[in-house]
């Protein structure tokens, strides 16, 4: 009976020590060749690619190494850093041990050996082959490489490091961004990439749109509300010089070139010139979408209040002050490629486009030819 016991006792402990064993072994670990005695540092990259330090630890004097994921490893992009050397590493939650061998000189280019990861093994893989063949490697065949990737957080990766978020790819993030949607619905790295995709649309939106204004063409039309409500269009001022300008109370540019505006009206407002001032004050959409309906009114509150301040702060003394108040999601500042401000165009009696993005110096100049 003692015997039984003792066994019994004897496999319990042994089972302990296993699971033990096991709970410790779950990290990054492995022996790279020139990494004796070097720091090791892991990061997370989060969402918006932001690296967080999870991790860190120092080779000893054979290069072996062994970072400790006690909780285990989150799905995602990870940064390896070995001294002054990096890599980087796709892993998902199934992940326990993972092993990385080969030389420091060699972590660049992917140049090593990886087991214990599905996902990593197929980065790494997928990134090696393509920097081997970078001579040869074409747009086209690096995205047949990123759509064969069975793992959509490694298609992610890869296109990322591929393109960088290149415009002309949009087709392809699209296809990725439905397969994280479909695979890891949850994660951040998924609503990032939406992000990411909507951003690059409005991005080509604008760029679109700014080709499409030209010096000669009719002045799209604008109708928007002044501070008191009443709608203002902008064909209205017809048969004046209008100097249309797109700014905003936040917007620190735009408040030192104030000034210069109001000297200039001052100095032809009897002579058929005015101003025509579109405010990108307010709350754009996105952020409008994170807030519930008593904060949205709110903030939407703050920032007309911001609007009419500046106004009367900077002494703009024209009647023509209107805003959508949407900041970047309005629709006119869309419709004349404004992606930046202060952002100018002149208009000349004939409601056509006479000249844009004007210097106050060149503003003035133009004017006088025009009246």
């Amino acid at each position: 009976m003692k015997y039984s016991i003792k066994i019994v006792f004897s496999v319990v402990l042994f089972s302990f020590l296993y699971v033990a064993c096991a709970q410790k072994a779950a990290g990054l670990n492995g022996t790279l060749k020139n990494a004796e005695n070097k720091d090791i540092v892991l990061s997370r990259l989060d969402g918006k690619f932001q690296p967080a330090e999870v991790g860190r630890t120092k080779a000893d004097g054979k290069g072996s190494f062994f970072i400790p994921m006690k909780d285990g490893f989150k799905e995602g992009l990870y940064k390896a850093d070995f001294g002054d050397a990096t890599t980087y590493l796709v892993l998902s939650t199934k992940d326990k041990s993972i092993n990385i061998d080969g030389d420091v000189s060699e972590l660049s280019k992917f140049g090593y050996k990886i087991t214990g990861s599905e996902t990593g093994i197929e980065f790494h893989s997928k990134m090696n082959a393509i920097i081997a063949n970078q001579a040869n490697m074409t747009p086209e065949l690096a995205q047949k490489e990123v759509e064969s990737c069975k793992d959509p957080l490694v298609q992610m990766a890869l296109s990322n490091f591929l393109f960088r978020g290149m415009a002309d790819f949009l087709p392809l993030y699209e296809k990725i961004y439905k397969n994280l949607q479909s695979s890891y619905a949850q994660s951040e790295y998924t609503k990032a990439y939406g992000e990411i995709i909507e951003q690059i649309k409005q991005m080509k939106d604008l760029q679109k749109n700014t080709s499409a204004i030209a010096v000669g063409q009719a002045a799209p039309e604008i109708s928007l509300p002044d501070p008191q409500g009443k709608e203002i269009a902008l064909s209205s001022l017809k048969g004046k010089v209008v100097l249309l300008d797109f700014w905003a109370s936040w917007c620190g540019p735009c408040r030192r070139v104030n000034p210069h505006v109001v000297e200039i009206y001052q100095k032809y407002k009897d002579k058929g010139f005015t101003v025509y001032s579109v405010s990108l004050d307010g709350v754009d959409n996105r952020t409008k979408s994170k807030m519930d309906d008593a904060m949205y009114q709110t903030q939407l509150n703050a920032g007309k209040q911001a609007w009419l301040e500046a106004i009367k702060k900077d002494n703009l003394m024209w009647p023509t002050h209107v805003s959508e108040l949407k900041k970047w999601d309005t629709a006119s500042a869309k419709t004349y490629g404004v992606n930046s401000i202060p952002r100018t165009f002149l208009i000349g009696k004939d409601g056509k486009i006479a000249a844009m993005n004007l210097t106050p110096d060149q503003i003035e100049s133009e004017i006088a030819k025009l009246l």
